[in-house]
């Protein structure tokens, strides 16, 4: 039988505990407080050194709350935890600032900020609040479901947080904030050399000075690292960014202006990479890219921007030796295949368009026009939108062969300032049905402002597409992304969604039966507004895995259908906090694993 105490607070009710018989099987409070449990016998936590500004508590049952101090040791067995909250009444300093020590094997949970303000979790850091705060628990193995949730840091609040932690595999999910200060992720995770994933974006678009200095150094089981939409850089923002043997491929470096040191050995000491996107136009800065590219692959390809003849080739301080060189602008199609073609289905009222296959001819297009192209061989496109577009006035490609699509989307739009603000349903339909459009990896959509409706169908029954581009838009609008890969049977891999703020309806029917899919991006958003899910994942039969960080949503259809026809198994994460769940088709999926279980 199951007994919940409710309380009431300015007329609403929640509930704050729950029992099963005697037992206290969850607790509000405790349910984001910051937990430690120990993953085998042995275990224990305590603490090295306590700042003198820092009060704080541990408690095994949520009930009874002994303060901790340096001598304190709590000793945990296998699954048993510890909750710790406490109270930060001043900025810490290099020298005095609280470190965990721990054994055994253990796992971090819950909300961070709980640690230092437990009766206002929300409110602002405090400098150098997690300076160092786990430095050298080699006994921290977990911290998936660690959350960080402020959006506005301060100066080295994140310093060395995790550094040393040798035994780490797992970073927090999300790292959420977009205000940064100086050297605030300084060092964070700098010698997790078991670490295999990272969080999942870096969404911050104007940085800090050192703010991502030495970030992931010395990592060497790193395969991936967080995108970095940032377009305005700060002196050593990127300084000694991320080392390791296994990362293939960088994030794409956005910013046109570098700034002092910014690069500086970013990805030395990377030896597989081989595949970089750099869009800079202006070097000059003293030492930007010093070493940055030291002991990388002998053979990639590095993509640079059109307008950019400022590199240099040479394999430490520009674009390495042996690598091939592409340049970055207009809207480009490729062919994979003899007998390929590409032109117009249709064409918006408002839509100019040229083509040139040599980039200096150009040409007009219309539906009548169609450029045949042998394997190999590429047509450029681009293009000015002087209006809205709408769900029946919109562009559509057509093509036939094997085509891949890359360059610059938004030259289609506005040839002259790319950088424009989009309109609406600008890519409404373009490449809908487009079934022998198979490659967009390289298909750059670098809008992180989006405008109703902007992306909506863009690639709705394009059955035979692998590979999607990236979409590194931060700020959505209703409709950005609805239907946007409607039917694409082949796609396997969903691109990341690093939006921590939704609009209404913006993701609904955006996977509507792509039945190869295994992998839901990763949801980091924590309040759903109306629709935003809707029909997400309909009929994505093989989808097995999701991660919604979700904590509260908008009643009006938010997950409506979004997992039906998904697979009969899987595993589906959430945020602690979320209990507005429910099994099936809206909510969770039948036979699926949560974590952490719910306890209704």
């Amino acid at each position: 039988m199951w007994i919940a105490e409710k309380i009431y607070y300015q007329g609403s009710s929640a509930f704050t505990r729950a029992y099963q018989g005697d037992e206290l099987v969850w607790d509000l409070l405790l349910s984001n407080t910051l937990k430690f449990t120990a993953k085998a016998n042995n275990s224990s936590v305590g603490l090295t050194k306590k700042s003198t500004y820092h009060t704080l508590q541990y408690s095994t049952n949520g009930s009874t709350w002994t303060n901790m101090t340096t001598t304190t040791t709590i000793n945990l067995s296998s699954g048993n935890s510890v909750y710790i909250r406490g109270t930060l009444s001043s900025n810490n300093t290099t020298t005095n600032y609280t470190n965990f020590k721990m054994t055994g094997n253990i796992k971090a949970s819950g909300n961070i900020n709980y640690l230092w303000n437990y009766n206002n979790p929300d409110a602002a850091l405090k400098n150098y609040c997690g300076y160092f705060m786990f430095y050298q628990c080699t006994s921290l193995t977990d911290a998936s479901e660690l959350t960080l949730p402020s959006t506005s840091l301060t100066d080295y609040c994140y310093y060395g947080m995790f550094a040393g932690c040798r035994t780490l595999t797992t970073a927090p999910t999300t790292l959420p904030a977009t205000v940064l200060a100086n050297s605030c992720y300084w060092n964070m995770f700098s010698g997790c050399i078991l670490l295999t994933k990272a969080p999942s974006a870096l969404p911050a678009t104007t940085l800090k000075d050192s703010c991502y200095r030495s970030m992931f150094q010395n990592c060497s089981g790193l395969t991936e690292v967080p995108e970095l939409p940032a377009t305005t850089l700060a002196t050593a923002c990127y300084q000694q960014y991320a080392q390791s043997t296994a990362i293939q491929m960088a994030p794409e470096l956005p910013a046109t202006t570098l700034a002092t040191e910014c690069y500086y050995r970013m990805f030395s000491g990377c030896t597989n990479l081989n595949y970089i996107k750099c869009l800079a136009t202006n070097i000059s800065a003293s030492n930007c890219t010093t070493n940055w590219v030291s002991n990388v692959a002998s053979s990639g390809t590095f993509v640079k921007a059109s307008s950019m003849t400022g590199w240099t080739i040479d394999s430490v301080n520009g674009i390495p030796i042996g690598w091939t060189l592409i340049d970055n602008n207009y809207l480009k199609f490729t062919a994979k295949a003899n007998n390929s073609s590409v032109g117009l289905a249709a064409k918006s009222t408002g839509q100019t368009i040229e083509y040139s296959t040599d980039r200096d001819n150009w040409t007009n297009m219309t539906t009548a026009t169609t450029v045949n192209l042998s394997n190999g061989h590429s047509v450029y496109i681009r293009g000015t939108l002087s209006s809205n577009n709408n769900y029946s006035n919109y562009t559509n490609f057509k093509m036939s062969g094997n085509i891949k699509a890359s360059g610059n989307i938004n030259y289609l739009w506005n040839k002259n300032n790319p950088d424009n603000a989009l309109r609406w349903y600008c890519g409404c339909k373009l490449f809908a049905n487009c079934t022998s459009l198979t490659d967009a990896s390289e298909l750059q959509l670098p809008a992180t402002t989006l405008a109703s409706d902007c992306y909506s169908s863009m690639f709705s029954g394009c059955t035979n597409l692998t590979t999607a581009p990236k979409l590194p838009a931060t700020t959505l609008a209703y409709g950005c992304y609805g239907y946007m890969f409607r039917g694409c049977t082949s796609l396997t891999t969903a691109p990341k969604l690093p939006a921590t703020t939704l609009a209404s309806s913006c993701y609904y029917y955006m996977f509507y039966k792509c039945t190869s899919l295994t992998t839901a991006p990763t949801l980091p958003a924590e309040y759903i507004p109306s629709s935003a899910y809707q029909d997400m994942f309909y009929h994505c039969s093989s989808l097995n895995y999701i991660d919604c960080r979700a904590k509260d949503h908008y009643d009006y259809m938010v997950t409506s259908s979004w997992v039906s026809g998904v697979a009969a198994t899987g595993n589906f994460y959430r945020a602690s906090e979320s209990w507005f769940w429910e099994i099936g088709s809206d909510g969770i999926p039948s036979g699926w694993t949560v974590f952490p279980p719910l306890h209704y």
